[in-house]
């Protein structure tokens, strides 16, 4: 007992040393008859080695898919190491193919905490190839945890989260992580479900979805026989359309059946009847148990009710919102008192973890106090397993990379810690420099950038995995505007210009496997030329001038037809989008500010805008100033409140001109009556209370939210520091620090949370305040360009900068 004690203590002096060392080398393993191959270890301790699994294993098919060939556990037969670079290098024969594959691994430290491993192929003897290739991580020694970006004790299988980055836990002093560049280079997607058609309710999961294995964790099966890896996938299409097999999964028992909000289960033949006499809530029906690996899985059923039926899929017990998986906006799907329904939905389930998979039947829109009634026979859930083929494309002459990143750092198994960690390294393997708040976004911001489909490498620019796969046009723009990127940002404005219409109006939203006839006189026409102007700046982009003509044409017509200079719209030219106006207004300063901006705008672009025009358009911005009040008025309707979206123009005006259209007591004034508590403020709010009533709100009648959150004064980071550093811009004098406060209170707030939101709580005693929708969100990354406008950024601090602008070529 002694002994085994000192040993104890033996390991954990060795530990704690080999921390203290706390840096990452490299060790070259093998030799040119077996292989070579690279450890990597954080001081003394070997964190991973590829001695077993080989540096990839490989999947090369030919152009109809008739011959495949499979590399597994490749080692180099040649190496190279110079300082802290190791290069391993050789050739695959590919015998039925008649083909060979370079392929270079380089490995490249990049600070103490972080390597590149970076993957090359190329052919030179097919016009084309396609190609799924995998790497992965494996520890020496079984890891005492897995985690991945939302689960810090993951039991295995595929992740499919809010940000892609999964790895394990030496002991619990020491994260190791496997990260990927953007999809957008890496050539990977998301996405697994598609918007339904006109009259339907819910998403589907698409029957072709690529890369659903980009993120696998070793099972428990797995790691019963050693296999403790992290894997990460590339260019692997998974095909619903032509499954290798389907798999009925038998209905649960009924006494296995749990009841939701009280209702009762009976059955008659073969239908089961849900009801209850009283509700006690507005929906109320059955969870029942499935045992479901990953996959993807039909849920088909018949229902009859005079209430709608909702559904869901719950991990594990899940009796909250926070635990569904599977459905999205399956809710309030119409059904029939009199005859019967038939229902088909499709989902793919990730994150199972090996465990049990609850489907919530329920019926919705319930009135308390009243009976409610509902019936379903012949339900079946089936699993298609999936024909996987390669969907990457390796063209004869072309170099094809793949770039991924290693980290390890002191951390504890934490959702914090290891969150935290996989967006600060990957933006230090990405070469970014900035403050840890800056890193957050910048890789939020990457992880969300992605391609359109395996058919379309397009670049897809998503809000967040909440909103995906819908490239909306403001966040893309916003998204665009806060990085150097000029062929993402060239690639998705080109992307927008496709989606004019006759009138010159840009379309609102661009969704994969589905159409999109949204186009409107919202803001996304005004910012189509605010993107042109940039991208011409930038990058000496020409802009395509009969769309900009022609856009500016639809602008002029739909809100300021009369040429007085007022706006005139039927939507909110910004945030508070909430709230339409079919007979039109120009009671909003928001619209007003827009307005003005873009006449600037369009005069730059080359288009005949007078000065004259412009001027009346500023003084009408100015005009939505109340001295008496002294703050900017929001909408005239309602003059008890204040948003920093009113400011959001004269940021504009500052950022793309240096030129303010306010004065400074407008903006300063309007900034000191804004409310502020733990380094964050709301985005709107009313004047006395700060917080909205159903009574007294300036939302739509059918719209509202709890105490501070969404557009309830909920606290919105790119519109508040937008505002901040105009007011900046005018001497306000709190306004760095405010700034660098509402950064920091972005990732600390919740501790669990450290990362970028699409609004944060202003009132945290409301329950369940922290939506998980809001979790890692992309257009925040537009604060560093606005902290370049305050000068508190410099440009060359984005690894493309000097890359990509014509300001530093010439």
């Amino acid at each position: 007992m002694k002994s085994n004690h000192s040993h104890i203590i033996l390991l954990f002096l060795f530990l704690f040393s080999s921390l203290s060392a706390g840096e990452l080398n490299l060790k070259l393993r093998g030799d040119s008859i077996n292989g070579f191959y690279v450890d990597v270890y954080y001081g003394a301790i070997e964190v991973s080695t590829q001695e077993k699994s080989g540096e990839l294993n490989l999947v090369v098919e030919n152009e109809d898919y008739s011959i495949r060939e499979t590399l597994t556990n490749w080692k180099s037969t040649t190496a190279v190491q110079n300082g802290n670079v190791i290069t391993l290098s050789g050739i695959a024969r590919l015998p039925e193919l008649e083909a060979d594959v370079s392929i270079k691994v380089t490995y490249e430290i990049i600070n103490k905490q972080v390597v590149e491993k970076r993957i090359e192929l190329r052919q030179t003897n097919l016009s084309l190839l396609y190609y799924s290739m995998n790497t992965s991580l494996y520890p020496e020694v079984p890891p005492s945890h897995f985690w991945s970006f939302d689960n810090a004790d993951n039991k295995g299988g595929v992740v499919h989260e809010s940000y892609p980055a999964a790895g394990y836990m030496i002991g619990d002093t020491l994260a190791v992580g496997l990260l990927t560049d953007a999809g957008n280079r890496n050539l990977w997607t998301r996405n697994i479900r598609r918007r339904p058609s006109t009259g339907g309710v819910g998403f589907r999961a698409i029957q072709e979805i690529c890369d659903a294995n980009l993120y696998r964790i070793a099972s428990q099966d797995d790691r019963k026989k050693g296999d403790n890896f992290v894997r990460l996938t590339f260019g692997e299409l998974s095909d619903f359309n032509h499954p290798v097999r389907l798999i009925p999964y038998k209905t649960p028992e009924m006494t296995e059946w749990k009841s939701y909000n009280g209702a009762v289960l009976t059955k008659d033949k073969d239908i089961y009847m849900l009801k209850g006499e009283k509700a006690t809530s507005d929906m109320a029906g059955f969870r029942l148990p499935y045992l479901l690996p990953d996959g993807f899985y039909t849920i088909r059923f018949k229902h009859r009710s005079a209430f709608p039926v909702t559904l869901r899929l719950w991990k594990k017990e899940g009796t909250s919102g926070n635990d569904v998986q599977g459905f999205h906006y399956q809710t309030n799907i119409p059904s029939s008192a009199t005859g019967w329904t038939e229902q088909v939905e499709t989902v793919f389930l990730a994150n199972t973890e090996g465990g049990t998979t609850n489907l919530l039947i329920t019926a919705s829109n319930l009135k308390k106090g009243m009976p409610y009634h509902l019936e379903i026979k012949d339900l079946e859930v089936i699993q298609s397993v999936g024909n996987e083929r390669g969907y990457h494309q390796l063209l004869s002459g072309v170099l094809n990379t793949k770039r991924t990143f290693i980290f390890v750092a002191p951390a504890k198994p934490t959702l914090h810690d290891v969150r935290l960690a996989s967006q600060v390294y990957l933006a230090d393997g990405l070469r970014f420099n900035g403050t840890t708040e800056e890193k957050c976004l910048y890789s939020c911001y990457q992880m969300l950038m992605w391609i359109t489909s395996g058919g379309n490498f397009k670049p897809l620019s998503v809000p967040s995995i909440n909103y995906a796969p819908d490239m909306y046009n403001r966040d893309s723009f916003w998204s665009m505007m806060g990085t150097y990127d000029r062929e993402s940002s060239e690639a998705i404005f080109n992307e927008w210009a496709a989606t004019q219409n006759e009138e010159g109006t840009i379309g609102t939203i661009i969704t994969p496997s589905m159409g999109s006839k949204e186009l409107k006189g919202n803001d996304a026409t005004l910012e189509f030329l605010w993107f042109a102007l940039v991208n011409k700046r930038l990058y000496g982009t020409p802009p395509p001038m009969d769309k900009i003509t022609k856009a500016f044409r639809y602008i002029l017509n739909e809100i300021d037809s009369d040429g007085d200079g007022i706006s005139s719209a039927r939507f909110v030219l910004g945030q508070n989008d909430c709230v339409e106006y079919p007979n039109r207004t120009s009671n909003l300063a928001v619209n007003q500010g827009m307005l003005a901006v873009t006449l600037r705008v369009a005069k730059e672009l080359g288009l005949p805008v007078t000065n004259e025009y412009i001027e009346k358009a500023n003084a009408g911005y100015r005009a939505f100033y109340d001295k008496k009040r002294g703050y900017l008025i929001d909408n005239r309707d309602f003059p008890y409140v204040i948003t920093f979206n009113s400011l959001l123009p004269e940021f504009v005006s500052l950022w793309l001109f240096n030129e303010p259209i306010l004065t400074s007591e407008m903006v300063n004034n309007t900034l000191d009556k804004v409310p502020s508590k733990n380094g964050y403020s709301p985005l709107i709010f009313h004047t006395k209370n700060i917080y909205f009533t159903k009574e007294n709100k300036p939302f739509s009648p059918n719209l509202f939210w709890d105490n501070g959150v969404y557009y309830n004064a909920g606290s919105w980071m790119r519109e508040e520091i937008c505002g901040y550093i105009a007011g900046k811009k005018h001497g306000w004098k709190p306004a760095r620090k405010r700034i660098t406060d509402r950064l920091k209170t972005e990732i600390t707030l919740n501790p669990d949370e450290p990362f970028s939101h699409e609004f944060l709580p202003y009132d945290m005693t409301v329950p369940n305040c922290w939506w998980p929708s809001t979790r890692v969100f992309s257009w925040n990354v537009f604060v560093l360009k606005a902290l370049e406008v305050a000068g508190m950024r410099t440009p060359d601090q984005d690894p493309n900068y000097l890359k990509d602008c014509i300001q530093v070529k010439k």
